[in-house]
This record gives structure tokens, C-alpha cells and sequence, in this order.
């Protein structure tokens, strides 16, 4: 089956677009801003695709080989996801923190 595959491609997507933001926020890049709404629209996109997954697997659940499928969609990218959205926590808060740096020396 082609759709797993897919979904682990498309996490590598996401990731790359998280990196992508943090380091051209961290570095005040030109670009930055763009690449952070790539970031979180790359983070919709797989986090809808991972309620999907969850979805067909508990819909085409027979005995417990289908729940323990859709345990372990859960317990594989549900961790990989927190990871991405705490990421995307931090470059806001890099963001943010850049800002007030920049309103307090306006403030000088």
C-alpha cells in the first residue's frame, strides 16, 4: 500500500518547512515570514492527514490487527506531530521575542 509512504514523505515535507522557518527567522532572513506560513500550513496539511489515517484505520478495523494499526498510526506520528507543533511554538517565540527586542530599541 502506496498511502503510508505517502504520509511519511509528507512529514519529511513539514519538517523541512519547519527548519526552513526557524532558520530564516532565526537569521532575520528576507523571506521569513513566508517561510513560517509554509511551516504551518505544512503542519494543517499533516495534521489532517493524520486524522485521516486515524479515521480509516478504526473504519476498516476488523479484530484487533485494526486497532492495533491505528494505535500505532497514533503512537508513531502523534509523537512526531507534538514534536513539530512544540517547534512551531518555539520559532513564535523566537519571533516574538526578536520583535520586543526591536520595540525596545525604538523606544532608545
Amino acid at each position: 500500500m502506496l498511502l503510508p509512504y505517502i504520509r511519511l514523505f509528507r512529514y519529511d515535507i513539514a519538517a523541512l518547512a519547519f527548519r526552513d522557518a526557524y532558520e530564516s527567522s532565526t537569521s532575520s532572513r528576507l523571506y521569513a515570514k513566508e517561510d513560517r506560513e509554509t511551516m504551518k500550513e505544512e503542519l494543517k496539511t499533516l495534521e489532517l492527514m493524520f486524522s485521516q489515517a486515524l479515521v480509516e484505520a478504526a473504519e476498516n478495523a476488523t479484530g484487533t490487527e485494526g486497532l492495533e494499526e491505528a494505535e500505532e498510526i497514533r503512537r508513531r506520528v502523534g509523537g512526531r506531530l507534538r514534536e513539530l507543533r512544540e517547534g512551531v511554538g518555539r520559532v513564535e517565540a523566537v519571533i516574538a521575542e526578536k520583535e520586543g527586542e526591536k520595540g525596545e530599541k525604538g523606544k532608545v
